[in-house]
């Protein structure tokens, strides 16, 4: 089914190399190692739509699979990171640029060195549930690193009390092989309200890719950080209590979109009921200009006693942040909320 996938991605785009797409199916296998952990815990899901993608059905563990091969195709970001930073990144424009210049914090003296690799926080932006943060590792005896893909075997982040998360780190770009730092990137989403709070990242045994497509570990050891989250978010509050009907198979199912929370890098629902994985979570943003937003990623997940009935968050992190007063509409599985 993979293969069948990879057909139909390199079919749009231009073909890529065998390492390429052996780093992909690894990230792939990774992904749907950690989905299943998460369904274990009863956590919430979190799956990676970084190329640009019409909103689809997201579906369990297959799903996760497939969307995150689209999400880490060549040049899913195309952006030069290394000193336009966060900006470069996810600006877009140049209201795009300001506004997460607005919205960021750079770090100062946020480094830790261990065997031989310094990684270094750079700039964070952040809204109520989710997060990007930009890193830096380094090489400490000053010599370039060897061109390709880097990646750290294991990862943690999370907040100090028990909360329903997930996240994925990239590399923007391909490293060129003419100097010693790499920059990497952490998305990282909640269900839990992230301002005012400290976010622990844990970075573990620095590795790259051979030209096998295997991960080959050249810095051994946790790298650590405690990361304080901004008390101001941007995001705005909409108390909606709208009933939104879809199918469930052959059957009428409605509920209730009780809550939407806005910010220029997400949008997050609070819903009624849970979902089964075959459910629709299609999220619709119209621009004024008649273009509609992309996402990077996007996720959902259940939380609540179950006796007394249950809600699901739905959320997506766009690909470019924008400035909210510019979505004219924004549409929930086929029905237009009253915003």
């Amino acid at each position: 089914m993979i293969d069948k996938w990879m057909d139909e991605l390199t079919a749009k785009e231009e073909p890529l190399s065998e390492l390429e797409q052996r780093r992909i199916l690894n990230r792939v296998m990774e992904q749907v190692e950690q989905e299943r952990k998460s369904m274990e815990r009863d956590e919430r899901t979190v799956v990676s739509t970084a190329k640009p993608r019409p909103p689809r059905r997201w579906k369990r563990s297959a799903a996760v699979a497939c969307v995150v091969v689209m999400a880490l195709s060549a040049g899913a970001f195309g952006a030069t990171v290394m000193d336009g930073g966060l900006a470069e990144l996810l600006g877009g424009n140049d209201r795009g640029k300001e506004i997460v210049s607005d919205m960021g914090t750079i770090f100062e003296d946020q480094s830790q060195s261990i065997d031989g690799y310094t990684v270094t926080l750079r700039q964070m932006i952040h809204d109520r549930n989710g997060c990007y943060v930009l890193f830096d590792v380094s090489q400490d005896d000053d010599a370039a690193l060897e061109p390709g893909y880097y990646y750290f075997r294991d990862s943690k982040v999370g907040l100090p009390d028990i909360t329903r998360s997930g996240w994925f780190m990239d590399q923007p770009e391909e490293h060129d092989g003419q100097s010693d730092t790499v920059t990497m990137v952490l998305h990282y989403d909640s269900s839990e309200k992230l301002s005012g709070k400290t976010l622990k990242l844990t970075l573990k045994d620095f590795a790259k890719y051979d030209e096998e497509g295997e991960l080959i570990t050249l810095g051994e050891g946790s790298w650590i950080f405690e990361i304080p989250v901004g008390r101001e978010d941007n995001t705005q509050t909409f108390r909606l209590d709208q009933e939104v009907t879809f199918l469930r198979g052959d059957t009428e199912k409605t509920i209730t979109v009780k809550t939407v929370y806005l910010s220029p890098m997400s949008v997050v629902m609070e819903t009624s009921d849970n979902y089964q994985s075959t459910d629709m979570r299609e999220i619709r943003l119209l621009l004024a200009d008649g273009s509609e937003v992309e996402f990077r990623s996007g996720g959902y997940g259940s939380g609540g006693p179950q006796l007394f009935g249950s809600n699901t968050q739905v959320d997506a992190l766009f690909q470019k942040v924008i400035d909210p007063k510019d979505i004219k509409e924004i549409w929930f599985n086929g029905t237009k909320l009253e915003i």
